[in-house]
């Protein structure tokens, strides 16, 4: 306890401003340690950081090499709200507790960080058994948050097959899967690697599923797709948002198809999720005829009727009943219910930063 009481804060400082001279000095005594000071993050403070989650926030490569051996399997404890430019430039997002190294270099878009973790963690295997496969405190892992990223060293780790094979699959319901994020967040980069990988049939069954959900506002990733947003706060723009839907449309009736065609004690549920009781061409339009045909399928769909498109006259009639708003095309319509909870993001204009 009076070791506790004399602790000042120049190991954290240290880090924080790469001073790995300083780092190397103070090794043996301050190894491990937490941050004791209150949270500021105005002045990059954050309460409970080790040195290295300060090098990795700010980017300080030389402490990053120097501390990852000793230090690469602290996580964080407590939640907080920090500036993410590796997410956006305009938003700040919850780094809850149980957060990773690599979890942080990625919200801050620290590319050199990202890259030097990732080749430690394929090439040491006591690092990779700590971090690899790490759930944080909402059961989310590090694959997921590498997600929403948008710089080049995020969109690499997202193709890295150890982290896929070990946790794309960790978050395949709910709120925040791979397929709900890349269409809720407007990411086309990332909606053409989960297509991609839906090609391999060591991952295809598992894609389908995850693309045929609904979320806890019983939204499927198009909806999600096609849900306006502040695009500003979430580093996108309407174009990605449509590319992504288009994208995702794409995979979403290559996997209704394969679901209709399967074993259907298997897929009739997960098909009967996703349509809830509309047709194909209702949910997909003339694309289910021009897609019914996939090399997944195992017999060929045809005379596929096309859905007649709605007068114009319709679009004025204001006493549509909810029922005819049913009949049109469920791509068509962006729906308007609010992303759940679950979405970690807040804006950078949100002054409630977290302190202890």
């Amino acid at each position: 306890m009076f070791d506790l009481c004399k602790r000042d804060a120049s190991w954290f400082i240290s880090a924080q401003k790469n001073d790995i001279a300083s780092i190397e000095t103070k090794l043996n005594k301050n190894i491990g340690t937490r941050d004791f000071r209150q949270t500021k993050i105005d002045e990059g403070i954050i309460k409970g950081f080790t040195a290295l989650h300060y090098a990795c926030y700010n980017g300080c490569m030389e402490v990053v090499k120097f501390l990852v051996p000793h230090e690469i399997g602290l996580m964080t404890q407590k939640e907080v709200a920090i500036p993410a430019p590796g997410f956006s430039d305009c938003a700040k997002y919850k780094l809850v507790g149980g957060s990773t190294c690599l979890t942080i270099a990625l919200l801050r878009g620290k590319g050199e960080v990202v890259k030097f973790l990732i080749n430690h963690l394929e090439t040491n295997k006591e690092a990779a058994d700590q971090v690899i496969g790490h759930l944080d405190e909402e059961n989310l892992c590090t694959y997921l948050m590498g997600t929403i990223c948008t710089f080049d060293e995020a969109f690499k780790f997202l193709r890295n097959k150890t982290f896929i094979d070990a946790e794309f699959f960790l978050c395949a319901t709910g709120d925040m899967t791979p397929v709900m994020n890349a269409a809720f967040f407007g990411r086309p980069y990332f909606a053409k690697i989960i297509t991609e990988l839906s090609e391999d049939p060591k991952y295809q069954e598992g894609i389908y599923k995850m693309a045929l959900n609904r979320d806890s506002s019983e939204a499927t990733c198009l909806e999600l797709a096609l849900l306006e947003v502040d695009y500003k706060k979430y580093g996108c723009t309407p174009e990605d948002k449509q590319e992504t839907y288009q994208i995702l449309k794409k995979l979403c009736i290559r996997a209704a198809n394969f679901a209709k065609n399967a074993d259907k004690k298997i897929w009739a549920p997960a098909l009967h999720t996703f349509t809830q009781g509309l047709s194909f061409e209702q949910i997909f339009g003339a694309d289910a005829v021009l897609h019914a045909e996939t090399k997944e399928v195992v017999r060929k769909i045809d005379n596929v009727k096309k859905v007649e498109e709605t007068s114009s006259d319709s679009d004025s009639d204001s006493d549509d009943s909810e029922s005819e708003e049913k009949q049109k095309p469920a791509a068509a319509k962006p729906v308007q219910q609010a992303k759940p909870v679950a979405k970690k993001e807040e804006s950078s204009d949100d002054s409630s930063d977290e302190s202890s």
